[in-house]
């Protein structure tokens, strides 16, 4: 088959709006995709019928705000047979490779760090320049980011030029305003450490790529001849420096398609700025595609409701199509006692499903924060149903857990070879460094002792260390005694809690990254305490996260060709499923509390509902687990915005807790054996 008869026949398949969007013709474009409109599909065609009349491949560029999607895409154009000439990246792999290339002022030596030298960077110039003054690393490395995302740094080639505005900037987003002059004095020092270290971080790449497109001709020439077409997928997302670069690329041909979606802009703590993409109206030819092909009728509807009035919406309406599915139940919100009772429910329902003939796979479990991953997990393991999480972490691989749980096992003795209270040792940080844990190490083995015995006896040559040291092992000895006493694992954490002062320091590094759904970790040491609570010894309590880590270890690691998918709602954008379940529609969770942009909540649980494409499950419960502890919730403001039916609870006659200990004995095939 020939290019051009291909051509003919995929473009054959293709709907009216996306038939316009497709076939453009040269200039500048701003396309307004709804949720389930076809983006994806549009942007291949019109690349393959770029090609197909008479570009080069070579000269066009498809970049795009996340790496999922950027594979996704070169697989879509690879599946066409479209050459692999062309450019297809994120935005910061545009700019990673300009740097490389023509970076002369960085020398091509500079390594790209994932934050951690950078941030321990930070906190020993924060520690050295500015003790006692309040800075909080957490903070800062999040205004930093916000700076360069709004095309302004303290970096020495900048020659302190934007300092001004960047202390009116840390004004408006700093926790504590009165220290936005500190916050930018911290900010140049640490920008210097970096340029004499020639390291730099994800911000950097899009900051220093923009500055050097600016301020050399031979460069910036050079890359705009290079693309004469560009196509900015998810450009809703894109910050003032992504949409600067893209502006400069763009000058010689000025060819250029920026597709997105306001109500689905999720990622204002980055920096995006979805009012910039709908800005580009005054001088591009505006296209929409209003159509959602996914969704039954009942789903659109209840995302147009909510949506209808929100800030920048040039979408407008979502319109179900023709031939989209009527179903009165394919949108409901549930209300439920607690979590436990929550997420057993979900799990009987997959069960129900699955028995009805629908695969794991086309179903998925969508959460705005992290902390309620923990029981659906529980859940779903106790029932035997596979699934694969979309995150790094299981619940008890998590820091905060791991830095808690670490006392635990000091204080009940399971700690052989001393990796636990190693890690306790600077849970909250106390300064205690390699060097003086080397010399404890040596008293160890000279006196045949154990660590913690060997911290008593060794005196190091800084009497903060000592002091900081005795008052730890004092903690530490209170704990074992409470453990003797067979006081309960609540009673021990909450004693640990208050002597160290966890929690304050946690809320301290959450800094501004609330929206965020994997940042909320104070509310998973509630959450930790809340499953504590079921135990009445230390034993049986490490016992049962001992065998569910193992559990979950397992889980995650078994290769499943159908599988239901956990992910939080940011990460699945872009991706349906059938039946999508999403808890936690409660106020303070979906509205995050802490998110200081209610817009950006409701375009969040826009982008949930219209990830389903047959049935779509919104629950919230009479209480649950906060930062302060369990309290009672009230539902989601957004599931009377949206007009779905709601289903409420007035009674709980079946107590839905599962006994996994039991299951797993029941089912020894899923602990892993010692010797494995």
């Amino acid at each position: 088959m020939s290019h051009k008869n291909c051509n003919r026949e995929l473009h054959s398949q293709l709907e009216e709006f996306q038939h316009e969007a497709v076939h453009l013709t040269d200039g500048q474009y701003l396309i307004a995709a709804a949720a389930g409109s076809g983006k994806t599909t549009s942007i291949v065609y019109r690349i393959e019928q770029l090609i197909h009349d008479g570009a080069d491949p070579a000269s066009i560029g498809a970049f795009t705000f996340a790496k999922d999607a950027a594979n996704e895409l070169q697989k879509r154009l690879k599946e066409l047979g479209v050459s692999e000439a062309l450019t297809v990246s994120t935005i910061h792999s545009l700019c990673y490779a300009i740097l490389r290339a023509d970076g002369p002022d960085l020398g091509g030596t500079f390594t790209i760090d994932d934050k951690t030298l950078i941030y321990y960077g930070l906190k020993d110039l924060n520690s050295r320049n500015f003790k006692g003054v309040g800075l909080d690393p957490k903070v800062a490395q999040s205004l930093f980011a916000l700076a360069k995302a709004d095309c302004l740094s303290m970096h020495p080639l900048n020659q302190g030029e934007d300092k001004y505005t960047i202390i009116e900037l840390f004004k408006k987003k700093a926790d504590k305003p009165w220290l936005a002059n500190a916050y930018c004095n911290l900010f140049e020092q640490v920008e210097e450490w970096k340029w004499n270290k020639k390291v730099i971080d994800f911000e950097d790449q899009l900051y220093l790529a923009w500055k050097l497109l600016i301020d050399n001709e031979e460069v910036r020439i050079k890359w705009q001849t290079k693309f004469k077409y560009m196509l900015i997928d998810e450009a809703q997302d894109s910050s003032s420096v992504q949409n600067a670069v893209a502006n400069i690329l763009i000058q010689q041909h000025k060819n250029i398609a920026r597709i997105g979606d306001c109500q689905q802009s999720l990622y204002g703590f980055r920096g995006a700025k979805p009012y910039e993409f709908t800005g580009y109206k005054s001088n591009s030819t505006l296209l929409k595609l209003p159509v959602n092909y996914r969704s039954t009728i009942e789903i659109c509807t209840a995302a147009t409701e909510l949506t209808k009035n929100l800030t920048w919406n040039i979408t407008g309406e979502t319109i179900p199509h023709g031939k989209a599915p009527s179903d009165l139940t394919s949108i409901v919100a549930v209300e439920y006692a607690d979590p436990k009772i929550e997420a057993d429910s979900i799990a009987r329902e997959i069960i129900q499903l699955q028995s009805d003939g629908v695969r794991y796979g086309d179903m998925a479990v969508l959460y705005r924060i992290v902390a309620l991953l923990q029981p659906i997990e529980t859940a779903l393991l106790a029932r035997n149903i596979p699934y694969v999480v979309w995150s790094g972490y299981t619940f008890y691989d998590r820091k905060e857990i791991k830095d808690v749980m670490a006392y635990l096992y000091v204080a009940s003795m399971r700690d052989p070879t001393d990796q636990h209270v190693k890690r306790a040792l600077n849970v909250p940080f106390r300064y205690i460094g390699r060097a003086y844990i080397e010399c404890v190490d040596n008293v160890a083995q000279s006196n045949k002792c154990n660590f913690i015995d060997a911290l008593t006896q060794y005196h190091g040559p800084r009497e903060n260390q000592n002091s900081s040291v005795k008052r730890f092992t004092g903690l530490l000895f209170d704990l074992n005694a409470m453990f003797a006493k067979n006081m309960p694992p609540v009673a021990l954490i909450n004693k640990m809690l208050t002597e160290t002062k966890y929690l304050q320091n946690l809320k301290q590094e959450e800094g501004t990254d609330g929206p965020d759904p994997d940042s909320d970790h104070i509310t998973h040491v509630q959450q930790l305490i809340n499953i504590a609570k079921d135990f009445s010894t230390v034993g049986a309590f490490l016992d049962y996260v001992s065998k569910m880590e193992k559990l979950l270890k397992e889980s995650r690691h078994k290769k499943k060709v159908d599988a239901v998918v956990l992910s939080s709602i940011h990460r699945f954008k872009g991706i349906e499923r059938d039946y999508v379940f999403c808890p936690g529609w409660s106020e303070g969770i979906l509205p995050h509390a802490k998110n200081p942009d209610p817009d950006e909540e409701l375009r969040i649980a826009y982008v949930a509902i219209t990830r389903a494409a047959k049935r779509f499950t919104a629950s919230w419960t009479q209480v649950g687990i906060t930062q302060s502890g369990m309290n009672t919730l009230e539902p989601s403001r957004f599931i009377a915005k949206s007009k779905m039916p709601v289903r409420r609870l007035k009674t709980i006659k079946e107590k839905q807790n599962i006994d996994v200990l039991k299951f797993l004995e029941a089912h020894p095939e899923f602990i892993e054996k010692e010797n494995e």
